[in-house]
């Protein structure tokens, strides 16, 4: 999902998922961070991470291909906190370019 989206869906993933204590790691996408042009993104770059921080959810950036190997361990500590994880994906990784 995107980071828009994420951030659309806060109350239902921290009232559900925290309430029943449902696993679930969710990927989403990096886009506005520095080096992303596409304006209309901007402001995910600046609160996506401090709004993941700020409902204390374990978050893990995939910053380059040697990193996709970390999927395993969120989903691992995902399962054992019986709690959503939030991998992001840079534009880069996804597209073969990191």
């Amino acid at each position: 999902m995107g980071a828009s989206g994420f951030l659309t869906c806060i109350y239902a993933i921290t009232k559900i998922n925290y309430t029943y204590q449902i696993p679930l790691l969710i990927g989403i996408t990096l886009r506005g961070r520095p080096g992303d042009h596409a304006k209309f993104h901007q402001s995910n770059g600046l609160y996506l991470e401090p709004v993941i921080a700020a409902i204390d959810m374990p978050f893990i950036p995939i910053e380059r291909s040697e990193q996709i190997a970390s999927l395993a361990t969120a989903y691992r500590h995902s399962r054992v906190m019986s709690r959503p994880v939030v991998v992001g994906f840079t534009r880069e990784v996804l597209r073969g370019e990191a």
